[in-house]
């Protein structure tokens, strides 16, 4: 009758065993997102990276949003407010089987961050900039949009924002010419 007494201490060791190893998991894994230096002393001998870091696939997770707007230019030379387009519409619960715009919107996000990129490597002749594919796939999507009477010209305009909860204003990043529709 004492194997059972042997086989419930054995069975109750191994708990206490893996709990142990998932707890020791757990605090590491915490302690992983809140690193001050740019590596612990702990991490060399993490050679598998069973410890996880939370940053969304980047060294430095995206802290902000990019925005497309774009305005009108209407006859007699009255402009028009600025007018978001949206780069990404609520989801339903099918989206994360089915969401054929996906590929849409990735494209228009793809074009606003290689519009931006080439900016900066143009800054010394900026008329360069209206040439790139970006630039005119923006400007190709921005008049596709319906146009009220009477518009002349259309202009659009690359922001950056920062989310619902913050007091930084948007930032602009980019604006094009107003160019004919």
């Amino acid at each position: 009758m004492q194997l059972p007494l042997v086989h419930v201490t054995l069975q109750a060791v191994w708990s206490t065993i893996v709990v142990l190893v998932l707890a020791i998991w757990f605090v590491f894994s915490v302690a992983n997102q809140f690193r001050v230096g740019a590596h612990w002393s702990w991490r060399r001998w993490d050679r598998l990276q069973l410890v996880p870091s939370w940053t969304f696939f980047a060294p430095n997770p995206g802290r902000s949003d990019l925005e497309l707007y774009y305005r009108d230019v209407f006859e007699g030379e009255r402009i028009g407010d600025w007018i978001k387009v949206p780069l990404a519409e609520p989801l339903a619960w099918i989206s994360g089987i089915w969401y054929p715009k996906k590929r849409s919107k990735k494209i228009l996000l793809d074009a606003v961050q290689s519009l931006l990129t080439l900016a900066d490597k143009l800054e010394e002749d900026p008329n360069l900039i209206k040439i790139t594919l970006p630039y005119l796939l923006l400007l190709h999507i921005v008049n596709e949009i319906p146009k009220p009477p009477g518009v002349l010209l259309r202009q659009f305009q690359v922001r950056e924002s920062y989310g619902w909860f913050t007091e930084r204003e948007p930032r602009i990043l980019l604006q094009s010419e107003a160019h004919a529709v």
